[in-house]
């Protein structure tokens, strides 16, 4: 499984469940967001 398939099945998955939008986005993108979009303080270890 290469890494397109792998977020068409996480968003496959998260859709399926109930949810109205999903996107799937780089740390680096994201290193400029608050604490939130932090997943190293969200969830620390993980």
């Amino acid at each position: 499984m290469d890494l397109i398939e792998l977020r068409q099945g996480v968003k496959k998955i998260a859709l399926n469940s109930g949810a109205k939008l999903v996107g799937v986005g780089s740390k680096e993108r994201l290193k400029d967001a608050p604490l939130s979009g932090d997943m190293d303080y969200c969830l620390p270890g993980a």
